[in-house]
């Protein structure tokens, strides 16, 4: 499985009682009951398109704004609203008329559902580009202080980086027995 079937297929999951459901915002949203494997997959096709564009485009946006840290900056946070505007509107359109479920889907699940589909060769390099942008961000603070801004912006990047391949790799290398993705809400 490639590494933005794994994304998009992520989105969707089985609820308690093999339902699809589409988890448009991960698990910070709202999940919504699929009735046919027909919308799933138009789902499915919606995000693999979306990844496969929207991730190349913000790291391509760097390099055609020129050697300014704080112009590429703003070009990448504005790329991102909009193409966060653009997966909202056709999130929307997908879920309309759809039914909520009341089931929730938390991080831990999210982590564990991409640890079993993605491999090691995307893992364990998204780990060490995490720890190559961190160290990075550091040998950059101590060179020149006055770099500060940079620095707080890019660190977060590459602790989530690390942080989230770290936990993916410890799911896929020790399962928790019987753990349970999907629970309904309370």
């Amino acid at each position: 499985m490639s590494y933005f079937s794994a994304l998009a297929s992520s989105a969707l999951n089985r609820g308690p009682n093999g339902e699809i459901i589409f988890f448009p915002w991960g698990c910070y949203g709202e999940g919504y009951i699929v009735p046919t494997e027909t919308h799933a997959e138009a789902i499915r096709c919606f995000l693999r398109l979306y990844f496969k564009f929207a991730l190349p485009s913000i790291l391509a946006v760097i390099p055609l704004t020129g050697p300014a840290v704080a112009r590429q900056i703003e070009a990448c946070a504005l790329l991102a609203a909009l193409l966060t505007l653009a997966y909202w509107s056709e999130a929307r359109k997908l879920v309309t008329g759809l039914p909520v479920s009341h089931t929730r889907y938390t991080l831990h699940a999210r982590y564990r559902t991409a640890a079993s589909q993605l491999p090691f060769t995307v893992l364990v390099p998204t780990l060490l580009f995490g720890a190559a942008l961190l160290t990075n961000a550091v040998y950059l603070l101590v060179r020149d202080p006055s770099r500060w801004l940079i620095v707080m912006i890019i660190a977060p990047i590459a602790t989530s980086f690390m942080v989230s391949a770290t936990y993916m790799l410890r799911a896929k290398l020790w399962p928790a027995p019987g753990g349970r993705d999907l629970a309904a809400r309370e």
